[in-house]
């Protein structure tokens, strides 16, 4: 009996496990499971497949509310990719070393003041984390914390082997003091973010705004009509 239990008991967390991964993919909004169609739907689709032999009509399974897929199995979902996500990149770690990559941010109104934190090896990419900057400066010493706090979120032999630190060209400041705080760390600017920036320069020469500037009316006229 109690073996049983257990079986549902796996079942039924495989189940709701594999419905959190299917929102957070897809970035579903957590309320849909508390739409009363969808919980029907399921209910009625739960209904086809019981097993309880009872001949009534109660399903076989019930889908979790908002506050726990956004809560208990958000986290546990995490925790299983972030195990997967390490294991995948775990030999390049000695292979290769492993990359940081941060974005910057502005410190004037209207910019969104995040940070993302990722590192990166020829197997994948993982999030590490996004800081909340909120009042703060954009400054070198606050930079290397924000850095410092996400290398926390890597085992120790992890941290050993992210050698490289990538930045956009506003950090070089933050680049220079990585390889001065942390010997045998380089720096390096991202490169395709320059080369985003020498495009937009570029496009700023008048002969070639002027010549953007009929093109973008040409594609206005021809979506227009």
């Amino acid at each position: 009996h109690h073996s049983r239990a257990r079986l549902e008991a796996s079942r039924v967390s495989r189940s709701t496990s594999s419905g959190g991964r299917a929102f957070y993919r897809n970035g579903l909004p957590f309320g849909i499971v508390d739409e009363p169609q969808f919980r029907k739907a399921v209910a009625m689709t739960s209904q086809l497949y019981a097993r309880t032999g009872m001949g009534d009509d109660k399903p076989a399974y019930i889908p979790p509310h908002a506050d726990k897929i956004g809560g208990s199995i958000l986290v546990t979902t995490d925790d299983r990719l972030v195990k997967e996500v390490s294991a995948s990149m775990a030999p390049d770690y000695d292979l290769f070393g492993a990359t940081y990559i941060g974005d910057g941010w502005s410190s004037g109104p209207g910019s969104r003041p995040m940070v993302n934190g990722l590192i990166e090896t020829p197997a994948a990419s993982r999030f590490l984390n996004a800081t909340d900057t909120t009042g703060k400066t954009k400054n070198v010493e606050y930079m290397l914390y924000v850095i410092n706090q996400d290398l926390q979120l890597l085992s120790p032999a992890e941290r050993d082997a992210t050698d490289l630190f990538v930045m956009d060209g506003a950090e070089r400041s933050v680049l220079a003091a990585i390889e001065a705080k942390w010997p045998g760390k380089s720096g390096a600017i991202c490169a395709p973010h320059s080369v985003s920036n020498l495009g937009k320069d570029i496009a700023k020469i008048p002969f070639i705004a002027s010549t953007l500037e009929k093109a973008r009316g040409i594609i206005s006229f021809m979506k227009a009509h």
